[in-house]
């Protein structure tokens, strides 16, 4: 997620007609064409069985599906977060990443995640589960201004729990799943 993948050549070269489209101006079809192609290329190169390709495709068509990315001028590639992780908050889509960015840069946060909870007037809001450094303090209040003044507000966590672990996979990777489930009922989580 730190660094860009090139597509190849910037666009998808169509072949019946001779062009290389630029990819600025390819549909999310193409575009995920165009990069699962990069990968599959990728894999090539590195001398993977046929089946290991196919096995690559499957994963990487159903990882599109979840992952939200953007193209930058020079027709790179960058993963913004999960697609499913995405808060819809009055209107607004809010990526969960960009605002867990600015609380680690708060001294006390040693941990932290953001997810979306219901919310009767904006659809969701903006909560943060933080776990705090050893021997370090800090309030809801402090977390919230701190993020205020990095951050649009809109993007601020409206409240914030503090807790003394994060759920997480046998990876390390924080399971958000878990984390909405005690504020969704049959919902989103």
């Amino acid at each position: 997620l730190d660094r860009p993948h090139r597509l190849i050549a910037g666009g998808v070269h169509d072949r019946q007609r001779g062009l290389a489209e630029p990819s600025a101006q390819l549909g999310p079809d193409h575009r995920r064409r165009a990069l699962l192609h990069h990968l599959l290329v990728a894999a090539l190169d590195r001398a993977l069985a046929l089946e290991e390709v196919d096995q690559v495709a499957v994963r990487v068509a159903d990882d599109l599906e979840l992952d939200m990315a953007r193209f930058d001028e020079d027709g790179f590639i960058w993963l913004v977060d999960r697609k499913k992780d995405m808060i819809v908050s009055g209107g607004e889509n809010i990526y969960p990443k960009e605002v867990e960015e600015v609380l680690y840069r708060h001294p006390a946060v040693c941990e932290a995640a953001v997810i979306g909870i219901p919310d009767e007037y904006w659809v969701e809001r903006v909560h943060a589960l933080v776990v705090l450094n050893p021997g370090q303090q800090a309030t809801e209040d402090e977390i919230i201004k701190f993020c205020r003044s990095q951050i649009a507000h809109y993007k601020a966590p409206k409240g914030v729990d503090f807790v003394s672990t994060l759920p997480k996979s046998a990876q390390g990777k924080i399971l958000k799943r878990k984390l909405r489930e005690k504020y969704w009922e049959g919902g989103k989580a």
